[in-house]
């Protein structure tokens, strides 16, 4: 008898088995005592496969990673790469999880893993030419049975993620009880709407433009910011804003009452709302008041060290500041250059290794508290169990028996996700080894009377080092602004009005004064310049021996056979090199005072 349909059944994907094989593989070396698979399997969902839950000992989440997951082609299994669509890229951008490729090596049983995060996609833009790129993953980033090193990378990039979209989730929690709690005002008419969607406009305009990375930040998967209020009086408002996602349908008005404000109290959400009780902005200057909006959250993400500043010379000041402190716990000696391969040993094995050791000999249950502050964990060892530590690290390395307990480690001054992306982004950049920047402390010069910081540099270091944080500051400042606020570049740009800058440093004679510096801003009164120089008070080649000298000299001032005017000048202590990170600091506070200039209306012509 023939067949009725004269055709054979839809056959399963050409991909179907090797991704199955793939997750399979996966499934066999993951850890699921920490890690809990939930992949799906000949799925059509796209841009992603699943999501990876990680657990602690006693099996409460960290959090979750979305994951792609693809078999790594034969002929890539010594190079790991895999070609990946834009629209997965253009996902991962807009992800409020961390992003996940994860590709299977079937042959030998392993894997490799890359975070797709917004400083990678910034990296890789400039080599997109067509509708798919291939990304290379680290060898480092290997997933091995038996081997869990990555689990702390893992909830490092989780514990980030949670941090930056904290104030997001109350915002969107926000939104979930006003849209149950709010009046929605479809097709009403009231003469107060028009200066809200002025408010609204300006505000979603320069976050969408200028600021479009603080917006990625601050509010990730949001298509236009939403603004709901109670109250809207000549010289009083209670209002609040709510992100309204890319993938939704919402009003950008609404109106919500004292209930619903109750509720947020309740809720511990109250502080998602503004109360403005001598002045209501939105009605008497909406546009202005956008642009102080926008001006104030960029500011904080960059206080709060919440942007990533992307330079070599930044990850080599945060590596060796943390080396010369914590070098014991990385297995690594002071020096000037480290391989890039002990970095990633000291980071990745020893000092997971260290810190499990550690938590065992106080008696630190790492499963119930699993977020290690290392220097209170430190602070409760003496020296003689520090070098017992040593000792049990060195053994367990020796018979390879790395750490497998998952944990998340704090710290005031070091972000540890910057940390552990070190090596990722040196690789990035074709280097095999990093070299210290600044001259060093020699602790060896403090008295016991003098041991204020800098007793410990000679003037001839302090110079060195000053003339490196403001001399190095300008590629460095305009790198980062280029990556950050591209359309702002000329608005925010260094040396906007002077041309040349003159640092004069005072190391004073009492080892009880701190040095100060006098910096003089010039303006070249025949050609644009951007110049720094850095002078010891007593160097000959310094042109202002004296503030009284300076001013005599105010508009009829020669250097170099140029003449300049002394625009003005400030007088303080030497500031930030004394500081575990300089040159970070240094950059944060540029970018902070450069935003608070930008005039939206007359600098800029979008």
């Amino acid at each position: 008898m023939g067949k009725i349909i004269d055709c054979d059944p839809a056959a399963y994907p050409l991909t179907s088995t090797s991704e199955m094989e793939a997750n399979a593989i996966f499934r066999a070396i993951i850890p699921t005592k920490y890690v809990k698979v939930y992949l799906n399997e000949m799925d059509k969902v796209p841009n992603y496969d699943g999501y990876l839950e990680i657990t602690n000992d006693n099996q409460v989440p960290f959090g979750k990673i979305e994951v792609q997951m693809k078999k790594l082609s034969e002929r890539n299994l010594d190079n790991p790469k895999y070609q990946c669509d834009l629209k997965f890229l253009s996902y991962c951008e807009n992800s409020i999880l961390p992003v996940f490729l994860i590709v299977v090596d079937t042959t030998n049983n392993l894997a490799y893993w890359k975070w797709i995060d917004l400083d990678f996609l910034r990296q890789l833009t400039p080599s997109i030419e067509a509708k798919s790129i291939n990304i290379n993953i680290p060898k480092e980033n290997i997933i091995i049975e038996g081997n869990h090193e990555y689990l702390t990378k893992w909830i490092e990039i989780i514990k980030d993620y949670q941090k930056r979209v904290s104030d997001y989730n109350d915002l969107q929690r926000t939104h979930e009880l006003l849209v149950a709690n709010s009046e929605p005002l479809l097709n009403s008419e009231n003469e107060e709407f028009k200066n809200i969607h002025v408010f609204l406009d300006r505000l979603n305009f320069q976050y969408d433009t200028y600021l479009n990375t603080i917006k990625k930040i601050h509010y990730p998967n949001c298509w236009k910011l939403g603004l709901a209020y109670k109250g809207y009086e000549d010289h009083s408002i209670i209002y609040l804003l709510y992100p309204i996602n890319i993938n939704k349908n919402d009003l950008q008005i609404r109106k919500f009452s004292a209930d619903f404000a109750n509720k947020l109290d309740e809720n511990g959400l109250s502080s998602t709302m503004s109360m403005l009780c001598i002045e209501n902005p939105i009605r008497s200057r909406p546009k202005e008041y956008a642009d102080e909006l926008v001006i104030k959250k960029t500011k904080e993400l960059i206080r709060n060290k919440a942007l990533d500043l992307n330079h070599l010379y930044l990850a080599e000041e945060l590596f060796f500041s943390f080396v010369d402190r914590y070098h014991k716990y990385l297995g690594l000696e002071i020096k000037d250059e480290y391989e890039i391969d002990e970095i990633n040993f000291g980071l990745s094995s020893y000092f997971p290794l260290f810190i499990e050791e550690s938590a065992k000999k106080i008696d630190l249950d790492m499963s119930s508290n699993p977020v290690i502050d290392i220097d209170l964990l430190i602070s409760q060892l003496n020296n003689e169990a520090l070098q017992q530590i040593e000792t049990n690290v060195k053994t367990r390395i020796a018979e390879e028996q790395y750490s497998d307990v998952p944990f998340f480690v704090t710290n005031r001054t070091y972000s540890m996700r910057r940390l552990y992306g070190i090596v990722d982004y040196i690789r990035g950049l074709e280097r095999k080894t990093i070299q210290r920047i600044y001259a060093p402390a020699d602790f060896s010069r403090l008295k016991e009377k003098d041991n204020d910081i800098w007793n410990a540099y000679s003037a001839e270091d302090i110079h060195t080092n000053v003339e490196l944080l403001y001399k190095q500051s300008i590629e460095i400042y305009n790198s980062i602004l280029g990556d950050l606020f591209p359309l702002l570049v000329q608005s925010m740009r260094l040396f906007k009005n002077y041309d040349r800058l003159i640092v004069v440093i005072d190391r004073k004679k009492s080892s009880t004064s701190r040095p100060t510096v006098t910096s003089y801003y010039l303006q070249n009164e025949n050609i644009d310049e951007q110049l720094v120089d850095v002078f010891l008070q007593e160097q000959d080649e310094n042109p202002f021996k004296s503030l009284k000298e300076a001013r005599e000299m105010k508009d009829n001032t020669i250097i170099d056979g140029q003449k300049y005017k002394i625009l003005t000048f400030s007088h303080g202590f030497v500031p930030y090199i004394f500081e575990p990170l300089p040159m970070y600091n240094y950059i944060c506070d540029l970018l902070i005072q450069k935003v608070d200039e930008i005039d939206f209306d007359s600098d800029l012509s979008l």
